[in-house]
């Protein structure tokens, strides 16, 4: 699995501790409104809020963008819409990969 995604879990199951898997798929906002109208919850980041100290250190982005949004109901989905030199993505989280591919299904 990539860093980036390993990053959000470790992040996101700080708070919830039963999320143990995800996935990063390219950002489309249609599947951004599928997820909504099936009942999923989605938030999102804005990159651009984002320090110029959390920017430069290597890692940190993904970690600051999770912590960032959340709140107190669990998230299916996170996502964010880039910044200069970020790609935009989606996160898709479950308790396990099964759960995931489940949610990706869904909604393509």
């Amino acid at each position: 699995g990539s860093q980036h995604v390993a990053t959000a879990v470790v992040e996101i199951s700080k708070k919830f501790p039963e999320i143990r898997s995800a996935i990063n798929i390219k950002y489309q906002p249609d599947l951004v409104v599928r997820a909504k109208r099936k009942g999923m919850k989605v938030i999102s980041y804005d990159r651009k809020k984002e320090s110029k100290n959390s920017k430069q250190k290597e890692n940190s982005s993904i970690s600051w963008g999770i912590s960032s949004c959340l709140k107190s109901t669990k998230p299916d989905i996170i996502f964010h819409k880039g910044d200069m030199g970020k790609e935009p993505m989606i996160i898709i989280f479950g308790t396990n990969p099964e759960q995931v591919v489940k949610k990706i299904l869904s909604i393509t």
